[in-house]
């Protein structure tokens, strides 16, 4: 059951889809704001100075939180809507079914922002310079990165990015199966958690706050490094706790 859940939340179609649609939106930033022409592989810059046209130039920040949703989050509504949900509880508890959709939801969701941050690093790794004590702009040395800008030639940051980016995704599928649990509607539960996303951008002051600035976590040395994770544990931990009282609610009915 375990492997079939596997395959269903994270190796399928639309997986394949959203990493492809996230990837080539970071990817031909690279081309269309004039960074590197067609047939050119190597770039004459640091790791970190490549690293923000992708993240910083083009637009997928802004539109990132609908991607974590599409490969599974809606696939409550689908089962309910085709009766596929009473059989499936014929054949387990309510409590093991809450608990398996849950997890690989958020599951697909940090799998499906991992899987483009590693994709598009490996890219950047690729064209780009090591980072060094001679080959960095110095504002990069101002950031919440300062103590292991360094380290492997910048890529440990790479690796705590890919971090914050599967924690992004978690945190996003978990909103998305929320609020289909609430409103049992797909085009509901596809159009408000992007709705979410950009009012908390616009609404939300305190940029440590701010969803859409913790996908890149770039804020000021003073900024002890692992905040940013613990406030997307935080933010997890209480999307997962409203999804467990909105299954023991259903439970109830």
């Amino acid at each position: 059951m375990w492997l079939t859940l596997l395959k269903k939340s994270v190796f399928n179609r639309k997986m394949l889809l959203v990493v492809f649609l996230g990837t080539a939106m970071m990817l031909l930033t690279f081309f269309y704001q004039g960074y590197m022409k067609p047939g050119q592989f190597k770039l004459n810059m640091d790791l970190f100075s490549a690293y923000t046209i992708p993240f910083a130039a083009s637009s997928f920040v802004i539109f990132c939180g609908i991607f974590p949703a599409i490969p599974y989050a809606y696939s409550y509504i689908e089962e309910r809507s085709s009766g596929y949900l009473k059989f499936i509880q014929l054949r387990m508890s309510r409590k093991t079914y809450a608990f398996q959709k849950i997890f690989f939801t958020g599951l697909s969701g940090g799998a499906s922002m991992l899987f483009m941050g590693i994709l598009i690093f490996a890219w950047i790794d690729w064209i780009a310079l090591d980072v060094s004590p001679e080959n960095i702009q110095p504002v990069f040395e101002t950031l919440i990165w300062k103590p292991v800008i360094y380290l492997w030639g910048g890529r440990v940051v790479f690796a705590l990015k890919c971090i914050l980016l599967f924690l992004f995704g978690v945190l996003w599928s978990e909103l998305a199966l929320m609020i289909s649990l609430i409103f049992k509607n797909r085009y509901v539960a596809f159009v408000l958690p992007f709705l979410i996303y950009e009012l908390a951008w616009i609404l939300i002051p305190v940029n440590l706050l701010n969803p859409v600035f913790l996908v890149r976590s770039d804020f000021d040395a003073q900024t002890p490094l692992w905040l940013p994770y613990l406030i997307d544990f935080v933010y997890i931990a209480v999307v997962v706790g409203i999804n467990i009282l909105l299954f023991w609610r259903q439970k109830k009915q």
